[in-house]
This record gives C-alpha cells, sequence and structure tokens, in this order.
C-alpha cells in the first residue's frame, strides 16, 4: 500500500495493479482519492479500473466517475453500476 503515495508513477501503477489482483477493499479510499485527485491521465485509468473492479464497494466513486471528463469512462462505470444494481441489460 505503501506504493500508492509514491512519487513515481509506475510505482504508484504497480500497486494500483497489485492491489486489484487481490479484490482487496482495504486500499478503497486511498484509491478512490487517487482517482478522484491525481492529475495524471494513466493512474486515474487503472485507479478507475480498481473501483470498478471492485464493483458494490466502489458505488460512491462509480457515481462520480459518471461525470467523468473521459466518455470511456463514463460508459464503463454506468455499466459497472448497472452489475451492481442488478438491472438487466437493455433490449
Amino acid at each position: 500500500m505503501r506504493a500508492l503515495d509514491s512519487e513515481n508513477v509506475r510505482v504508484k501503477l504497480m500497486g494500483i495493479q497489485a492491489l486489484g489482483k487481490i479484490k482487496s477493499s482495504k486500499p478503497l479510499p486511498r484509491i478512490s482519492k487517487l482517482f478522484r485527485e491525481d492529475k495524471d491521465a494513466v493512474v486515474h485509468r487503472h485507479a478507475f479500473d480498481y473501483l470498478k473492479d471492485l464493483g458494490a464497494p466502489a458505488e460512491d466513486d462509480l457515481i462520480f466517475a459518471l461525470d467523468d471528463g473521459d466518455r470511456k469512462i463514463k460508459l464503463e462505470a454506468a455499466h459497472a453500476l448497472r452489475l451492481v444494481w442488478r438491472f438487466p441489460e437493455a433490449p
């Protein structure tokens, strides 16, 4: 988890990816902050991927992502929320 505080973007990304693989919600507040505040687009994207894969525990962040500047993130957030809320797919 210390990797999330690194100034080195590569180290930060490796930390996000490693924590995402174990699907732990323990680092959620820290990765949420990275998603919302880090200006690096790659860190922003990787943090979102962690949140999206985490699902229901990251619901607030997925809702926040609906207003993201990246259209692809918006669409993926909507899809992730559909799964969290168990809405059926549209015909």
